[in-house]
């Protein structure tokens, strides 16, 4: 069995985690998402989520939370934390 994305579709699922941030973040407007959350969801879509969690010192689904929106609690320290790497 041959795994992976289909021949032909990988450059159009590149974007996917800045398609999830914009949705979530900016209500599906790019300009009213942060620019910490577009540098982080770009990245992420660059290299891959985990690398960049364990760059950050964070686990990957922690990561995905806050790109999300669902990790609302430290929002204050990521901007910090993200611009520091």
């Amino acid at each position: 069995m041959k795994r992976g994305p289909a021949t032909g579709t990988a450059s159009k699922e590149a974007d996917r985690v800045v398609a999830v941030a914009t949705k979530e973040w900016g209500n599906g407007d790019a300009a009213r998402v942060p620019d910490w959350v577009m540098v982080l969801a770009e990245t992420c879509d660059a290299q891959s989520l985990r690398k960049v969690a364990d760059r950050l010192g964070y686990s990957a689904s922690v990561l995905s939370r806050v790109l999300n929106g669902s990790t609302m609690a430290t929002l204050n320290v990521w901007p910090i934390r993200c611009a520091a790497h």
